[in-house]
């Protein structure tokens, strides 16, 4: 008695040998059946509502709902003060502290940069007042 092929191993044989044609009849069928779901699924798309709008829509109308606040235990001050400070060290640990050579390097690069707006500003402020002073 031979075994009886299961509907998954012909579909399998199928997409393995390419080679075999289905006749055409069978791939008509197939073109109008895929066409018809299309069309059904375009029709149910205009006459049936969305549901999660649907449910969108009935959120909104409802007033939210209150609940009931659970009473927690109040904690000593202490607690919540040291907690505060072991984040705050945590915190402190992450931040990268510059060296002392570029500390001096960018003090160095502040200081020169004020100095030369200082002398330009002071440039500008003769000109305009010379000027000033050959107008009036």
């Amino acid at each position: 008695m031979a075994k009886k092929t299961s509907v998954a191993k012909a579909r399998k044989n199928e997409k393995a040998r390419p080679g075999k044609a289905k006749p055409p009849e069978v791939e008509e069928t197939q073109e109008k059946v895929e066409e018809q779901k299309k069309s059904v699924g375009a029709f149910l798309k205009l006459v049936k509502p969305r549901r999660d709008s649907a449910l969108k829509e009935a959120k909104k109308r409802q007033p939210p709902t209150v609940r009931p606040e659970k009473r927690r235990r109040k904690e000593p001050f202490y607690r919540e003060g040291y907690r505060f400070l072991q984040n705050v060290w945590s915190e402190l640990k992450k931040v990268y502290w510059p060296k002392r050579s570029e500390i001096a390097v960018y003090t160095a690069v502040v200081i020169g940069s004020v100095s030369f707006l200082a002398i330009i500003f002071w440039i500008v402020d003769s000109i305009l007042s010379q000027l000033l002073e050959l107008v009036l």
